[in-house]
Order: structure tokens, then sequence, then C-alpha cells
């Protein structure tokens, strides 16, 4: 889902840079082309990514079907809770990698910024 709005998001940038372009001083355009080139590269990095991660999944559920198929599961509820809008500051949330306290904001995607670790009660 982020990739399909990454990729939109560079297309109607694309899409709308001739115009801008026109109406613009040379220095405005380069900085215009430069958020550009930066966009595809984060939406190509975003995307090695997925690949990479497909690329796992796979090899894993040649191992084990049955436990890759629960894995996958818990992974997908994970990022589920990760992205959940409603999260508040102090939210705790439990993962398939631990509980963590979420200390961002409501507003906009969630990253891994927005997350701490509580440390295990088996660890000092």
């Amino acid at each position: 889902m982020r990739l399909a709005a990454a990729t939109s998001a560079v297309l109607i940038i694309l899409a709308l840079a001739p115009a801008v372009a026109a109406a613009e001083p040379q220095t405005e355009r380069e900085a215009l082309q430069a958020e550009i080139a930066a966009a595809r590269a984060r939406a190509e990095a975003y995307r090695k990514e997925l690949k990479a991660d497909l690329e796992r999944r796979k090899a894993q559920h040649l191992l084990d079907p049955q436990l890759s198929e629960d894995l996958e599961q818990a992974r997908r509820a994970s990022d589920q809770v990760r992205n959940d809008w409603s999260l508040q500051k102090g939210d705790i949330v439990s993962t398939v990698d631990g509980l963590f306290v979420f200390v961002g904001t409501s507003e906009g995607d969630h990253g891994p910024g927005d997350f701490v670790r509580l440390p295990s009660p088996s660890q000092p």
C-alpha cells in the first residue's frame, strides 16, 4: 500500500513538473528536480525492501509451510498495530518483536523511531 502511494506521488510530481518548471527560475527548477530524484530513490529503496522481504518469506515457506504462515499472520498483525491511527503517546503495543511504547504522534505514518522497546522481564 505504501508502495502504491509512493508511486502515485512520484507520478503526480512527474506530471506536474513540466508545468511548474516553466514558471519557475532555474534554481527552483533544479530544486524540484532534486526532490523528484530523491522521491525516486526512496521509492526504489522501498521496492527493493519489499522484494527482499518477499524472497525471505518464500524461503521460510519452503522450509516450514505451517510455521511460515503463522509467522506471516503475526507479522501482519504487528504491522497493523504499528500503523494504527488511534495510537496515543504512551500506548503499549505487542508485536512479534516484543513490547513497545508508542512515543510518536498520532498524525501521519508511524516509523521505527515512534516506538521504544520495553525491556523483557527476564532481562535485567
